[in-house]
């Protein structure tokens, strides 16, 4: 049980580093012809989306840029020591 948890969150982790790649596609990619393969991954963002809001409401951008996701992956790196300390080695 603990693999699979260890493992889903793994997937999470990759899913908001996505994101984050998603975003600076979005904004060097206008016109071009990214923007199409760009909507195709707007599934990223309904998945993690809610879970970096909890961050974004204590954590306003600064200079343009959102420090939710690295906030996020920082908590989730946390949470993955914990599952694999409690529940896989036990």
């Amino acid at each position: 049980m603990g693999k699979i948890i260890f493992w889903a969150l793994n997937i999470y982790e990759f899913l908001i580093i996505l994101a984050v790649f998603k975003s600076f596609m979005i904004y060097f990619s206008r016109g071009n012809r990214l923007s199409y393969f760009i909507t195709k991954l707007n599934f990223v963002d309904t998945l993690t989306d809610p879970y970096l809001n909890i961050f974004r409401k204590f954590i306003p951008p600064a200079y343009g840029l959102d420090f939710s996701a690295m906030i996020g992956l920082v908590i989730l790196q946390m949470i993955k020591n914990l599952v694999l300390n409690n529940l896989i080695i036990n």
